[in-house]
């Protein structure tokens, strides 16, 4: 059976294509993550303050969410059972928002938090210092992912943004099962370009 040429093009043509789409993997696999800052870290001994609407699940999973960071440089102080939580500071997005200077609270989520979201970190970093940070989590997340979820939250109150690697052309890719990813069902317990 001979190939015409219409056949012979498709096959050079599909080849091709796995070719380049083999290097841009390659690519990725080979790329070093990125787990870039958006603010400095609060002072050394931050307090963890818990609200009293906290979700069991949160008191459950923060030591190990706090295991992970403190191995990377983070260093807290207590944790501290708030039960009054009342909003004193403002998200920068204008909302009243439950905060301790110097501080990352965690509360239950408010009507500000978007559904698409496991989880919600805000702060105030004035000339690129955290001042104050507030992690708002729901009530429920998916089984097993409670610890991640935490901890990609409180990575963000550590001044961190989402993992991201750099590809051709500057192209941003991110790796699956980095804490920092920005997609939940992407999470994992990687570490890969934090110090």
């Amino acid at each position: 059976m001979a190939i015409d040429r219409r056949q012979a093009t498709g096959i050079a043509g599909g080849t091709l294509t796995l070719i380049v789409v083999g290097l841009l993997v390659g690519l990725h696999l080979a790329g070093k993550p990125e787990v870039p800052r958006h603010a400095r870290p609060l002072p050394l001994g931050r307090n963890v303050y818990l609200c009293s609407t906290v979700p069991a699940w949160v008191v459950k999973a923060l030591p190990e969410a706090q295991k992970f960071w403190s191995a990377h440089g983070a260093d807290y102080g207590d944790v501290i059972q708030d039960p009054h939580c009342a909003p004193t500071c403002k998200a920068p997005d204008g909302r009243p928002m439950v905060c301790h200077t110097g501080g990352i609270t965690i509360d239950l989520r408010d009507q500000g938090f978007s559904d698409d979201h496991l989880g919600e970190t805000t702060g105030a970093y004035p000339d690129g210092k955290l001042q104050w940070a507030t992690i708002l989590l729901p009530s429920e997340v998916p089984k097993g992912m409670e610890a991640l979820v935490l901890a990609h939250e409180l990575g963000h109150a550590e001044g961190y943004d989402h993992s991201q690697t750099k590809i051709i052309g500057g192209a941003i890719s991110h790796k699956t099962g980095e804490i920092m990813h920005p997609s939940a069902a992407q999470l994992g317990w990687g570490a890969a370009g934090l110090p």
